[in-house]
């Protein structure tokens, strides 16, 4: 069960290495492609990495992003059609809950549950600077929680396990 883990720990690493290297404006090599496809090509994502990391980039680059205004109380705020950081916290509860499935780790209900809270979250940005970043944060909260919550799970066993066995190898001799 941890050694299904470690694939998914890669897998996770792997992309979020990718998408802060792209956020920052970077371009990754043949080699970093190499390195994070190799792990990333396994699973059946929608829409593949490179095409959401691409989208991803073109959205957090722009110097001129898609941009609209919407008038409340006396003031006109000015915000993304489309929040990169919302869209991108998405597709990693995605590449979690798919390499959850494909390195065969048990899954609980309420990671699926949280996992479709967070599909549900609307990436279009509908008000100021305080809504968008607690609409992040709450994206955010769900995506540790659908990362946690399996590896929590399958190190309950560990737990007593361990011990355990250190007392069966202290009665036997």
């Amino acid at each position: 069960m941890i050694a299904n883990g470690t694939g998914t720990v890669l897998v996770l690493e792997g992309w979020t290495k990718a998408a802060e290297k792209v956020q920052a404006g970077g371009i990754l090599t043949d080699r970093e492609i190499g390195l994070v496809g190799r792990y990333l090509y396994k699973l059946q994502l929608d829409p593949d990495w490179d095409v959401q990391l691409a989208q991803l980039g073109e959205l957090w680059n722009q110097t001129n992003p898609p941009r609209a205004s919407r008038y409340i109380a006396d003031d006109y705020f000015s915000y993304w059609i489309e929040s990169p950081d919302l869209i991108n916290l998405q597709y990693l509860g995605q590449i979690a809950i798919t390499s959850f499935q494909l390195y065969a780790l048990e899954v609980p209900d309420e990671t699926y549950n949280t996992y479709q809270d967070l599909s549900a979250v609307n990436t279009t940005l509908i008000g100021g600077e305080t809504v968008n970043s607690t609409l992040v944060d709450e994206a955010f909260y769900n995506v540790t929680q659908i990362i946690n919550e399996p590896f929590t799970l399958a190190l309950t066993g560990t737990l007593w396990l361990y011990p355990t066995a250190v007392c069966t190898l202290c009665l036997m001799i």
